[in-house]
């Protein structure tokens, strides 16, 4: 293993580490400058500074603090020198544009001769391969130690961009390397899997996945409404024996209600009680009288 650090003449297992091809990694600065600091500790692995490399779309802002803070190698994915044509290649383009990436590349600590800034440039056929492409790269670049990774394109079944023609990328690459960079051509591997430089994608987009079908939602059958008809009311016939008062009944009615009939009928008395009838109850009250005694 690589830790604690080989010594002696034990063989180093471990030589660099490139941070490429895992996202972006300025976008996840905290957790990568932890892991670089421990690589680069002597009590980690000890690895030095100058054999770690980080790639970059171009976040402008973080160039900065990860050049002050961790000073390992940088490598800058460009892919064209025109805006319009990196907005589409490199949508975070139209963020950080052109300009302003190559001036966070001029200022960046420790870029030297011996500590060159690296700029990827993948090479499409008739898109970014002609010979003004690559006369305005050189311009672009002039005074910046760089050297330029030229790569071929690998295609994928689907995509919509072609390898450029070796011709036309040797002819590219004598442009650069005659301004004084070094423009090394990278060698596709694993082209025949679809596993080389930019195809894992493959994985995720294949052509001949089967859709998910879509079942239409049934259609709801209408509902056609009646008019509501209110239930007949029935009729309950009167009982006979309590549809009308009997005539005796209306006589002793009419008789207790009557006030000259009331005071007119004669009241049972007794001795010393005075009896009289409420004019409109008929009820009885009597109030008790008081003997006078009278002494002989």
């Amino acid at each position: 293993g690589e830790w604690p650090s080989p010594r002696g003449e034990t063989p180093r297992l471990l030589s660099t580490i490139v941070l490429m091809g895992m996202g972006e990694p300025l976008y996840n600065y905290a957790n990568v400058a932890k892991a670089m600091l421990i690589a680069m500790d002597g009590e980690g692995i000890g690895l030095s500074r100058r054999r770690i490399t980080l790639s970059t779309s171009g976040v402008v802002p973080m160039m900065d603090r990860a050049g002050q803070e961790l000073g390992v190698n940088l490598a800058v994915s460009l892919h064209a020198v025109r805006d319009d044509l990196r907005d589409e290649l490199v949508p975070l383009n139209r963020k950080y544009p052109i300009e302003e990436l190559i001036a966070a590349c001029r200022r960046y600590p420790g870029a030297s001769n011996a500590r060159r800034i690296t700029f990827e440039y993948v090479m499409l056929k008739g898109i970014n391969d002609t010979i003004a492409d690559a006369h305005e790269l050189v311009r672009l670049i002039a005074g910046i130690p760089a050297k330029v990774n030229l790569i071929p394109f690998n295609p994928w079944p689907g995509s919509p961009y072609e390898t450029s023609s070796r011709s036309a990328i040797d002819r590219f690459a004598e442009i650069v390397m005659s301004a004084g960079f070094s423009s090394p051509v990278r060698t596709p591997r694993g082209r025949d899997i679809l596993a080389a430089c930019g195809q894992l994608r493959t994985e995720t987009n294949r052509p001949d996945r089967t859709p998910i079908p879509v079942i239409p939602a049934p259609t709801p059958t209408p509902v056609i409404s009646a008019p509501i008809v209110p239930a007949p009311v029935p009729v309950v016939p009167a009982c006979p024996r309590h549809s009308a008062p009997s005539p005796s009944f209306r006589r002793k009615r009419e008789s207790n209600d009557s006030p000259a009939t009331a005071t007119s009928a004669p009241m049972p008395t007794r001795a010393g009680i005075k009896t009289k009838t409420h004019p409109r109850t008929g009820s009885y009250e009597t109030t008790p009288q008081r003997h006078t005694v009278t002494p002989r």
